[in-house]
């Protein structure tokens, strides 16, 4: 086979491709409420002539292959974000939802990849397993898939994501590997009840206020990383939403501060969690509040595999053209990547990798990040990533069913 073809056959999908991603862009869902997307993705898939079955509350899994030999997943999120997108784009979402962390192009990939792995069906030397994920935005899709058996029958060997990466100065569609060891932060929901007594605005001393008691608490909770944790400990504790009150002249009674904790190691995050709800105790107890954490949905780091990121680059180097791949160790203005994956679940069951696909240049264009509402994505880059996604299935199963011959 001339693995150069691939990149060439992804190209010649490329407005298929741009027109099934423009489709679901335009009627994002979020969580598990993804309903129409998981049809579309569904339809796609039984036209390329696969059996498509369903995997826990809104995934979808199948199989290409010979049947035998080793086994490895594919996966890509189908689910949007709660923001109401401000692209002025011709196929903007108007439900006030919206693809803003490039989960339509994760999921149009995959497609894509399916039409290719079919079309090379013959030439696997085992299984690719596709995995098409609800609600990562939330963490709770892959734990979904996982307990429904996305591991199993077939039992998976080794899975692999890619995830775009806009805004850095690199050219559209150059592929991201990483070094093994934590590449993204756990993640833990959370919510940060506040109870007070109600009263009139005019005479707040009947009353007890939360108000004072949440300010009070969110300056004290950004001391744990200022003052109890060492500099090469780093975490992420940001509040996004406070709900509360009704309206100028009430003192509400309840206030709830949602948010999420990031840290990249295990001891640090049951520290942090603990701390947390220790300085919530007694700060609201301070200005007369009772205060409860309640911790939600949730995932753990992402570990990148030694072995499969030692072989990334010599397994996709014929397959993408000249100068497309780029170890982020030659990227140190990234930084520490404290962002979370929840198919960090799958890399503390089998071997994972993860990819990133530089989906905008910041040279030439506005650089705005992901969960950003006016992100607009370069739709050329997706013919990498589908050849990313075809040449490390194909070449993990040829190798990995060498060896077990051998």
């Amino acid at each position: 086979m001339d693995k150069q073809m691939i990149y060439k056959d992804a190209q010649a999908l490329n407005s298929d491709m741009v027109a099934f991603r423009r489709r679901i862009h335009e009627h994002p869902g979020t969580g598990f409420d993804i309903k129409e997307t998981v049809e579309q993705v569904r339809q796609e898939l039984e036209t390329m002539g696969y059996t498509v079955q369903n995997c826990g509350k809104a995934g979808l899994t199948t199989t290409v292959g010979n049947g035998n030999g080793p086994v490895f997943l594919l996966r890509a999120d189908m689910d949007g974000l709660p923001i109401k997108e401000e692209t002025n784009l011709p196929f903007q979402s108007t439900n006030g939802k919206m693809h803003a962390c490039g989960h339509d192009m994760h999921t149009t990939m995959l497609l894509g990849a399916a039409k290719l792995l079919k079309q090379y069906e013959t030439e696997l030397h085992g299984t690719v397993k596709l995995m098409f994920q609800p609600a990562e935005e939330i963490m709770a899709g892959a734990a979904d898939m996982i307990e429904a058996g996305i591991l199993t029958e077939p039992k998976v060997d080794a899975a692999m994501m890619i995830h775009i990466a806009p805004g850095l100065p690199l050219p559209v569609g150059t592929i991201l590997t990483h070094a093994p060891g934590v590449i993204m932060a756990s993640c833990d929901w959370l919510e940060i009840h506040i109870k007070g007594v109600s009263g009139h605005g005019s005479t707040p001393s009947s009353a007890i206020d939360p108000l004072p008691a949440m300010a009070n608490l969110i300056t004290a909770l950004q001391e744990i990383q200022a003052r109890e944790l060492s500099v090469d400990n780093p975490i992420a504790l940001t509040f996004g939403c406070v709900e509360g009150g009704t309206t100028s002249n009430v003192i509400m009674d309840h206030i709830v501060l949602k948010g999420t904790l990031r840290t990249r190691d295990e001891k640090v995050r049951t520290f942090v969690k603990k701390r947390v709800e220790e300085m919530t105790s007694a700060v609201t107890s301070l200005y007369r509040c009772e205060g409860e954490v309640v911790w939600g949905d949730n995932c753990p780091v992402f570990m990148n595999n030694a072995d499969l990121s030692s072989k990334v680059s010599t397994y996709l180097e014929e397959y993408l053209p000249k100068n497309s791949l780029l170890d982020t160790n030659n990227l140190p203005s990234l930084g520490v990547i404290m962002a979370s994956e929840d198919f960090g679940y799958i890399s503390q069951e089998v071997p994972t990798i993860l990819l990133n696909l530089a989906a905008s240049d910041a040279r030439v264009t506005t650089p705005y990040p992901v969960h950003h509402p006016k992100l607009v994505l370069d739709e050329s880059c997706m013919a990498s990533g589908v050849t990313a996604f075809v040449g490390m299935a194909m070449e993990y199963l040829k190798e990995n069913s060498q060896s077990t011959i051998d």
